[in-house]
C-alpha cells in the first residue's frame, strides 16, 4: 500500500492511497466468491450451478464496489492506526482509478481531531491567580440580605382591602399577542410580592388599588430583553384575576429575630461581656457568606480569564465542524425561545441573524475547550471511576446516565486546581 497525504486548513487531510493488484485481489475475490453464493439459477440449488452460467449472473459492478468499500475500510483503519488520527467527521472518498486486475487508487479527504500546541500555560496562570480578588462587602448588601430573610419570615394575613406596593398577591395570569395565547404565558395560582416580582416594568403597577377576584386587562410592550426573543418588542396583553390578597408583618430586627433563626446566634455572655449579641452575630455570618459568595464569583472570572490567555497564546487549527456542531447547539436553544404562532419568514431572518451574531462565540467556545481537553491530557488530570461514583452519589444520581457530565464537571475541577496552584507557589 502506497500512501501520500498533504495538510490542509481546518485540520483537514487530503490523502491519496494505492492498493497493487494483488492487496486489492483478495477483497475482490471474497466480494465476488459471496455474491456468487448469493445467485438462484432455475434448476440449481443456490450456488451449485456452473461456474460459467454463475459469472454470467453475477453484477460485477456491485461486486467491485462492495469489494472497494472493505478496501477503503481496511487501509483507512490501518493508516488512521499508524499516524493516530481521530476522524471526526466521515470520510469524502473518491476513486480515482480502479479495476479488477489492475488495483485501485483512491483519494479521501478527512477531517481530524486538531493538534493543540499549548502556550505557556504555568506561567499564564501564575500570573492571572497570584492577583487575589478583592472582595468589599458593603453595609447596604448586609441590610438587604438581613432584609430579604426577615421577608422571608413574614406573617401573612388575608386583607379584604385593594392591593398596595408590599402585599403578598396571588393571582392567575393568560398573556396574549394578536389575539393568540403566548407559549408559557399562563400561570395559575401564582404568588409575589406586589412591587417586587420579575414580571417586566409596569406589571405590578397596574395591579395596585385592585380588589379580590377582579379581573384586570392591560397591554405592555415587551422590553429589548425579554426572555421570549421573537415577542422582544411586541404588545402584549395581559388577563389578571386577583385570587388573594395578603398583609405581611415583617418581624422586627431584634436578638430574639436572630436566635429564632438558629442556635449557632444565640447570645454567649453578650457584648457586655466581650462576646456577640445574636444580632452581632447574624450580621457576622451574613458578611461571611456574602465573602464566599463574592470572591467565588470573581475566581470564577479568573478562571474564564486563565482559559482565555492560553488559548491565545496556543495554536489550534480548529476544524469547522466542530464550530458548527455547537453553533448548531447555541441554535437549537434560540429556536426554544421563539414562539409556534411567529410568523416562518420571521423565524428565518431572526435565527439567521443570531446565527451570524453567535458564530464567534461559538468558535472561541471550542478552542477554549480543546485547550481544556488538551492540559487535562498532558498533566493526566482525568477524574478515576471512583472519583465518578463517589460525586455521584453526593448529588444522589445515576453514575452510567450523568456519566458525561460528572467526568467533565471534575475534570474541570481537577484543571483549576492544578492551575490556581501555581499562584500558591508563588
Amino acid at each position: 500500500m502506497k500512501k501520500d497525504f498533504k495538510n490542509l486548513p481546518g485540520s483537514k487531510i487530503e490523502l491519496k492511497v494505492t492498493l497493487e493488484d494483488k492487496e486489492f485481489a483478495g477483497y475482490y475475490e471474497a466480494a465476488d466468491s459471496k455474491a456468487a453464493g448469493e445467485v438462484t439459477i432455475k434448476g440449481f440449488r443456490k450456488g451449485a450451478a456452473p461456474k460459467e452460467m454463475i459469472a454470467g449472473a453475477i453484477d460485477h459492478d456491485k461486486v467491485f464496489h462492495e469489494a472497494m468499500n472493505e478496501a477503503v475500510r481496511w487501509s483507512l483503519n490501518t493508516i488512521k492506526q499508524e499516524k493516530e488520527w481521530t476522524f471526526i467527521a466521515p470520510p469524502h472518498i473518491e476513486v480515482v482509478e480502479g479495476e479488477p486486475g489492475k488495483g485501485v487508487v483512491y483519494k479521501a479527504t478527512l477531517t481530524i481531531f486538531p493538534e493543540v500546541t499549548l502556550g505557556d500555560y504555568k506561567k499564564i496562570a501564575k500570573k492571572v491567580f497570584s492577583k487575589k480578588p478583592e472582595v468589599i462587602i458593603t453595609e447596604e448588601e448586609i441590610k438587604k440580605t438581613i432584609d430579604w430573610v426577615r421577608g422571608s419570615r413574614a406573617v401573612e394575613t388575608r386583607a379584604i382591602r385593594p392591593a398596595k406596593l408590599g402585599d403578598l398577591v396571588e393571582v392567575d395570569i393568560d398573556t396574549e399577542h394578536d389575539g393568540k395565547p403566548v407559549e408559557r404565558g399562563a400561570l395559575q395560582g401564582d404568588r409575589f410580592v406586589l412591587g417586587e416580582s420579575n414580571f417586566i416594568k409596569g406589571f405590578d403597577a397596574q395591579l395596585v388599588g385592585k380588589p379580590e377576584n377582579e379581573v384586570v386587562h392591560f397591554s405592555i410592550v415587551a422590553p429589548d430583553d425579554y426572555w421570549n426573543v421573537g415577542l422582544r418588542g411586541k404588545q402584549l396583553d395581559f388577563t389578571v384575576t386577583m385570587r388573594g390578597i395578603f398583609d405581611r408583618v415583617i418581624p422586627e430586627l431584634t436578638d430574639e429575630f436572630a436566635k429564632g433563626l438558629g442556635s449557632q446566634f444565640s447570645a454567649e455572655g453578650g457584648s457586655a461581656s466581650g462576646g456577640k449579641t445574636p444580632l452581632e452575630k447574624l450580621r457576622a455570618s451574613v458578611k461571611e457568606g456574602l465573602t464566599m459568595e463574592k470572591t467565588e464569583k470573581e475566581m470564577e472570572k479568573l478562571r474564564i480569564k486563565v482559559i482565555e490567555e492560553i488559548t491565545k497564546d496556543s495554536k489550534i487549527d480548529v476544524p469547522e465542524i466542530l464550530i458548527e456542531r455547537t453553533l448548531n447547539g447555541m441554535m437549537a436553544d434560540y429556536a426554544k425561545m421563539m414562539p409556534k404562532e411567529t410568523a416562518a419568514k420571521e423565524q428565518e431572518k431572526f435565527m439567521a441573524e443570531m446565527k451570524e451574531k453567535l458564530r464567534e462565540r461559538a468558535e472561541h467556545g471550542v478552542r477554549g475547550n480543546l485547550v481544556l481537553y488538551k492540559l487535562a491530557q498532558i498533566e493526566q488530570l482525568a477524574p478515576t471511576a471512583e472519583e465518578i461514583e463517589q460525586e455521584a452519589k453526593k448529588h444522589n444520581v445515576d453514575p452510567e446516565k450523568e456519566h458525561e457530565y460528572i467526568y467533565s464537571a471534575l475534570q474541570n475541577k481537577k484543571i483549576f486546581e492544578f492551575l490556581e496552584g501555581f499562584a500558591e507557589k508563588a
